[in-house]
């Protein structure tokens, strides 16, 4: 199967800013940052030490976001609608109140879906968060990398692996408030890896809500991956913000935790179905708002009812987190 792979050129400074405008307007939720950025890895040959190195490119300060579309995709439509966005971007600099966001040219190229699967053979290894060790099924656990609980996933066309640092701050907030036993709500769901992740920290059972059907597949085949069981993990599909029906299946005052990895603009007017959906004392872990939009989202969680907790950064993205 044929894949479209849409490319941007654009500069570091611009590669969340872009990534944010993607998901937030046309629902892109998986992007790839090809640039030359010194990545501070003390895995990677050199360690945290820029001289020491393998030899690259010097960073120029260029980067190319890209994304992936199934080969079904009418191409020039989405084409359209990503110039659109790259448009906006270009004059807000232009006016002095964006960030510089280089030349913004879309290249739209084909690929095979196995080159696909296989280029993120390159990319993506395992990695711990906390005592989290999170692995692709290409590779055996790391003996260099301890932990204590192991999640196996894989990237598709769109999921979410936990790489990202918005899930990253997601996963540290249920590391750090999750108690054994507490039932646990994962509003926008995706692939479920936050949903397994409580799982595996000891939540007795974890409903999940996605307004895209598609989720339930995939959600309940990576279930099966980490070996639990489909009877602890419910998926909804809906908008549970506008959707009264989805809200009496979800519940009232029933989950001790919920968290929302999803975007600003989302969060925000959910804020008051969560705060129904919580229990009294509970916890709600938001993530994925980009920088400039962290005041608004706590402005939105304040007027639920909300008192906040902790807010912690991750590069541009935040994570707030709140008690009813």
């Amino acid at each position: 199967m044929k894949y479209f792979c849409f490319a941007i050129d654009t500069t570091t400074e611009a590669e969340d800013v872009i990534a944010y405008m993607l998901s937030d307007r046309l629902g892109i939720d998986s992007v790839e940052f090809d640039d030359n950025e010194f990545v501070d890895d003390s895995e990677k040959e050199g360690g945290f030490f820029p001289e020491l190195q393998p030899d690259t490119p010097a960073d120029d300060g260029t980067s190319v976001v890209k994304f992936y579309m199934p080969g079904d995709t009418d191409a020039d439509e989405m084409a359209s609608k990503v110039t659109g966005v790259l448009s906006e971007l270009k004059k807000k600099e232009e006016s002095g109140e964006g960030i510089p966001v280089g030349t913004c040219t879309l290249h739209v190229t084909t690929s095979d879906d196995k080159d696909w699967r296989d280029k993120w053979k390159d990319y993506f290894h395992a990695f711990t968060i906390g005592d989290l060790l999170i692995r692709p099924s290409w590779e055996e656990a790391p003996a260099d990398l301890p932990h204590t609980h192991e999640l196996e996933i894989d990237p598709g066309v769109a999921f979410g692996t936990g790489a990202h640092e918005s899930t990253r701050l997601c996963i540290e907030g249920l590391q750090k408030y999750l108690k054994e036993g507490d039932r646990v709500l994962d509003l926008g769901t995706g692939s479920g890896i936050l949903a397994i992740v409580a799982l595996l920290y000891g939540a007795s059972h974890v409903t999940g809500t996605d307004i895209d059907p598609d989720c339930t597949d995939t959600c309940y085949e990576n279930l099966e991956k980490n070996h639990l069981s489909k009877e602890d993990f419910d998926v909804y599909i809906g908008n549970l913000t506008e959707d009264r029906e989805l809200q009496d299946r979800v519940g009232y005052g029933a989950y001790d935790v919920v968290t929302a990895n999803i975007l600003a603009d989302i969060i925000i007017p959910m804020a008051p179905a969560a705060y129904r959906a919580i229990k009294k004392d509970g916890i709600f872990i938001t993530s994925g708002i980009i920088i400039f939009r962290k005041g608004d989202v706590r402005e939105a969680l304040e007027k639920a009812g909300f008192t906040v907790l902790d807010e912690v950064a991750d590069g541009e993205w935040f994570s707030i987190v709140c008690r009813k």
